[in-house]
């Protein structure tokens, strides 16, 4: 796919690291990608952060093409904002979680500082995440509560999350008292996640339902009413695998859908 000169300056994206990968404050500089594309007065701000493996180029064009896709089911007012994180790390998944971990906190001030600086009175937050980039994303809304009266995210649809299956009855349980809506796109037939979560497995000597990915079975035991799973092969018709819903039409749209 060959892109036109322009075609970028709808979206913009921004690097959630420094030249030495650390953390950025409130007052700190963000490098943005087209960050003529954020108006102020605008007050929703469509957030997509992308998953594992995904180097600044590859997350440019991956963001480009989701919201272009996003945003030709449902006509949103809003900012469209890309998340760059450094998970360019091969194989190895553990080193990947790692730097997921150190970028929430720059993802909590990015979006601390967007709704600082809004020229509106209630601006509000979605995050669409893919993968790894579900990580970042739910320890930063946890990171967001000490900083906002009202809860800045109103919705959350995470795309075949790499997240443990009973993350909502322990590390991330307090995310849906954070959060509006929450939904839960997953698939058994992700290779990716089975592989890795295997292997995570075995490392840590656990098994059963409980420490697969979000994104394999949905969510494991009892959850809030806000928290919405769904097969993503039921909306799709085809077999999901990891990718696939960065290009799938049917499942876009049913993002779309879902935003309140």
């Amino acid at each position: 796919m060959r892109f036109k000169e322009g075609d970028y300056l709808n979206y913009s994206l921004v690097d959630l690291t420094d030249e030495k990968g650390k953390s950025i404050r409130d007052e700190g500089k963000f490098f943005a990608y087209s960050q003529q594309a954020i108006n102020e007065r605008c007050p929703h701000n469509i957030f997509f952060v992308h998953g594992y493996n995904n180097d600044f180029f590859a997350a440019l064009e991956t963001t480009y093409q989701y919201f272009d896709i996003l945003s030709a089911f449902r006509n949103f007012r809003a900012n469209y904002v890309g998340a760059f994180w450094p998970g360019d790390t091969g194989a190895h998944f553990s080193r990947a979680v790692r730097q997921a971990d150190k970028a929430s906190a720059n993802f909590a001030n990015l979006i601390s500082y967007i709704i600082k600086n809004s020229k509106v009175s209630k601006p509000y937050i979605t995050i669409i995440a893919h993968s790894l980039g579900n990580r970042i994303s739910a320890k930063a809304i946890l990171e967001l509560r000490s900083r906002h009266r009202i809860a800045p995210v109103r919705n959350f649809l995470q795309l075949a999350p790499a997240i443990n299956a009973n993350a909502y009855q322990k590390e991330f349980k307090d995310i849906p008292g954070l959060v509006k809506n929450i939904v839960v796109y997953h698939s058994a037939r992700d290779r990716i996640l089975n592989f890795y979560y295997a292997m995570w497995n075995i490392r840590r000597l656990k098994s059963g339902p409980k420490n697969k990915g979000l994104g394999v079975y949905g969510p494991y035991g009892p959850v809030p009413q806000n928290v919405h799973s769904l097969k993503a092969k039921d909306i799709a018709r085809v077999n999901v695998k990891h990718g696939t819903y960065l290009e799938n039409k049917r499942l876009i749209q049913s993002v779309a859908k879902n935003i309140k």
